[in-house]
């Protein structure tokens, strides 16, 4: 009786395992190059965060990057890969994420940063990432 039972529950796992391994299970989506710049209104870089990008679609996979000192950018995604998949993105500005960088950058960005950035809920910056060569700027008021 055991026996039996354990074919069966073997040809059920196995069944369950076949049906969830069709066309495309498994495969990283493809990314495309996604870089920027992000600064003040007043042209001055902004330092000392994270950008991130994350997807308004359960299909998209979030992305981001830490701005360089001249406030630019270059997206990564799916385990450290270069770029991020085409969608749709909100995008905000992270000052939580720990850096490498002196705390003074990030203390400076928390202090320049306007707030509605730092929030999905409230950023109003988007973006779509296409699949091609991506370049964006992005004003904070």
């Amino acid at each position: 009786m055991r026996n039996r039972i354990a074919s069966i529950l073997s040809i059920l796992l196995l069944s369950c395992l076949a049906m969830g391994c069709g066309e495309g299970y498994g495969k990283t989506p493809s990314v495309y190059t996604a870089r920027g710049k992000v600064a003040m209104q007043n042209g001055k870089a902004v330092t000392g965060a994270y950008i991130k990008f994350i997807p308004t679609s359960l299909e998209g996979v979030e992305a981001e990057a830490e701005l360089a000192d001249d406030g630019t950018f270059t997206l990564k995604a799916i385990g450290g890969k270069e770029g991020a998949v085409p969608g749709a993105y909100k995008v905000v500005l992270d000052v939580s994420t720990p850096s490498a960088r002196p705390a003074a950058k990030t203390n400076d960005a928390k202090r320049v940063i306007p707030k509605t950035y730092l929030s999905r809920e409230t950023t109003p910056l988007t973006a779509e990432i296409k699949p091609e060569d991506n370049n964006f700027t992005f004003t904070l008021k």
